[in-house]
């Protein structure tokens, strides 16, 4: 459902970027962009709030309610010749609404997938929900080929821009009733029944878990700076920065996007038969770290080489599915169960936030101005920080057990075994045991 919704959210962009291609009209395209990561730092407040003290079953429907309205909005705006300056603030307001129902969208999925999936299949399950926002982006551009071969530029720019959005009425609708057929989490009724929700979870996930959701950031930034440099705005690269231009760039950056979607459950299911998230991670950090520059100089060197520019895109494709996809349920399984929907919406949001847009602006005026290969340089830095914050996790978190993180929120929902105070105490204490030894909590209660 957030995939069907990051269909016309991707389009506007691919639309954008494709009826402009001068450099002004092209940051204003991404400054757009930027703006829809800014609204994720109140998604996280907003949705991590519901999320934690209502359910997750209600700030998903909440969400995608949320986005079918902006969607339909958006269809609906006026332009600059009807409205003057008021149509783009009207964008931007619609944008920042979009903006926040998506964070909350993709939190929630992530997280209430990990808590129902089985437990020997929680990396598969977590990961197909990252998987379905990669799938919407790849949906997205095929939708905005498909508009530009049906209409004329000109078309496009008077109305037929407004289909793709306003055709989310169908989509909204399906998903709601999708939606309404949800179960709530197990975890979460178990920890509510026994009185152990939280009163104030957002203030929980930035005191007692405020380095866990520190390194759920750090960690995050890999993921937001890497894909989006990579396998959204790479299609500007290939296509307009380079010279020649790549043959093909929007079919070969949309073919990557499709071998991305495929080595996601490939990876979440490899953290699961290893038994190991944080392995798999740092398998796949180390290769953005070692062959950004590399790969990046492929691209500028085969633009007269289609083939060659896939593979690099596909090598990326697959380290970055190496790192996105056990991060799902690495991030849910790091918090307990009554502040998990805030601390993780925080954590991976704000990454969002900083570098999810803003990216693609720095991108684009570093190859301005220090030269093609500089976006690399960018990535490979960010991936370095970001592979040893995970590196070093384990001071925080703990060492991984034979079933990962899980152990802290069995610790955390153990109040069903209990009363809620004892429960909770036990909770607190097991955060600071290493992990091979929360074993004992449960023993102990």
């Amino acid at each position: 459902m957030n995939g069907c919704v990051c269909v016309c959210i991707s389009l506007s962009l691919s639309l954008s970027l494709s009826l402009s291609l001068s450099l002004s009209a092209l940051l204003c395209s991404l400054s757009l962009f930027a703006l829809r990561a800014r609204a994720l730092s109140l998604s996280a407040a907003l949705f991590g709030y519901i999320g934690d003290t209502y359910g997750r079953k209600k700030a998903l429907e909440i969400s995608v309610i949320m986005m079918c309205m902006a969607t339909v909005v958006m269809g609906c705006l006026p332009t600059y010749k009807q409205a003057g300056i008021a149509a783009p603030i009207l964008l931007c307001l619609v944008r920042l609404f979009q903006g926040i129902s998506v964070g909350g969208e993709l939190i929630g999925s992530i997280v209430y997938t990990s808590e129902t999936a089985p437990p020997n299949r929680v990396g598969l399950y977590a990961g197909l929900s990252l998987m379905t926002a990669v799938l919407g982006t790849t949906m997205g551009m095929g939708v905005g080929a498909l508009m530009h071969a049906v209409f004329t530029d000109d078309q496009l720019r008077d109305w037929a821009w407004r289909i793709p959005f306003l055709s989310g009425v169908i989509l909204g609708v399906v998903a709601i009733w999708i939606r309404r057929k949800l179960h709530e989490s197990e975890q979460f009724i178990a920890l509510k029944e026994a009185g152990g929700l939280s009163k104030s979870p957002l203030k929980d996930a930035v005191t007692i878990h405020k380095w866990q959701t520190l390194i759920v950031f750090a960690v995050v930034c890999l993921w937001a700076s890497g894909f989006y440099l990579c396998h959204v705005w790479v299609r500007t690269f290939m296509g307009t920065l380079l010279d020649p231009p790549t043959k093909g760039a929007d079919g070969i950056a949309a073919g990557a996007l499709i071998f991305l979607c495929f080595a996601f459950p490939a990876m979440g299911l490899l953290s699961d038969i290893y038994k190991t998230r944080r392995k798999v991670m740092l398998c796949g950090g180390i290769a953005v770290v070692l062959l950004s520059i590399p790969l990046f100089a492929a691209l500028v060197h085969a633009n007269s080489s289609p083939g060659l520019s896939f593979l690099a895109l596909c090598i990326f494709a697959i380290a970055l599915s190496a790192w996105g996809s056990p991060m799902c349920a690495w991030m849910v399984e790091a918090f307990p169960v009554d502040a998990r929907y805030s601390a993780v919406a925080i954590g991976y949001n704000a990454a969002h936030a900083l570098l999810g847009g803003t990216i693609l602006l720095v991108a684009q005026v570093l190859v301005e101005k220090q030269g093609k290969l500089a976006p690399a340089v960018l990535l490979c830095a960010i991936a370095s920080i970001s592979t040893a914050a995970l590196y070093f996790s384990e001071r925080v978190l703990g060492k991984e057990t034979v079933s990962g993180f899980k152990t802290i929120a069995d610790a955390a929902s153990a109040s069903s075994n209990g009363n809620s105070s004892s429960s909770s105490n036990s909770t607190n204490y097991a955060e600071e045991l290493p992990m091979e030894d929360l074993s004992s909590v449960k023993d102990r209660e």
